[in-house]
């Protein structure tokens, strides 16, 4: 799944926003059980490489992993989604709700 999305403020800015935002989202508690492991993210110069695992009990466990590559103009997320994601909730719904969060996140510019 691949997501362009302006960020309308420096580079600088983006990159700082994107990170606080995957600080909180990795150490977060969701409900009805769900809870990020092993998290990980590293910077190389202006794209983020990250991965993480959900899991809820014993018997679910996807892992995500993705890059965020932050231009002057643009956030390009870019992420191969588990089948399990696809066939259970959609790369249209995720797709939304990645969009909303970006929304949310540079719409204080």
């Amino acid at each position: 799944m691949n997501i362009t999305r302006s960020h309308n403020t420096t580079k600088e800015v983006a990159i700082q926003k994107i990170d606080k935002f995957l600080n909180e989202l990795m150490g977060r508690d969701f409900s009805q059980g769900v809870k990020i492991k092993n998290p990980e993210k590293q910077w190389s110069g202006d794209k983020m490489s990250f991965s993480f695992t959900a899991k809820k009990g014993f018997l679910l466990s996807i892992k995500l992993t993705g890059d965020i590559l932050v231009t002057e103009k643009d956030i390009q997320f870019e992420s191969k989604l588990p089948g399990a994601v696809s066939t259970f909730i959609g790369e249209d719904k995720v797709r939304e709700v990645m969009n909303n969060q970006f929304d949310e996140l540079f719409s204080e510019v």
